[in-house]
């Protein structure tokens, strides 16, 4: 369910828990905080009023939540979520950010 990444980046495809948030979370508890990357095999995902508590949960790790998904697909999310279209770009951005947070950006 849940592929390791270096550096704590986990990644997980929405078809994965798409009914079943809470597993996933639970499983993100296991392990140590991470920032999280998943990743649409849909074009228009359709559940996304069921990742409330998902994104609270990342919050209050104070680790990142990126989405990779279809460019056209993004413009439909809230402004404030971070939407990438590839696993890489996704990896890179995680990075990027890590490397802030640890000099106190």
């Amino acid at each position: 369910m849940i592929e390791v990444f270096e550096n704590k980046i986990y990644r997980v495809v929405e078809k994965d828990f798409i009914n079943n948030v809470d597993l996933l979370i639970k499983a993100l508890e296991k392990k140590e905080p991470g920032d999280l990357i998943i990743v649409f095999t849909k074009p228009i995902p359709t559940f996304l009023k069921n990742l409330d508590r998902l994104i609270s949960y990342q919050k209050i790790q104070n680790r990142l939540l990126v989405w990779v998904l279809h460019s056209e697909t993004a413009n439909q999310l809230p402004a404030e979520w971070t939407c990438v279209p590839t696993l890489q770009e996704a990896i890179d951005y995680i990075q990027f950010e890590q490397m802030q947070r640890d000099i106190g950006f």
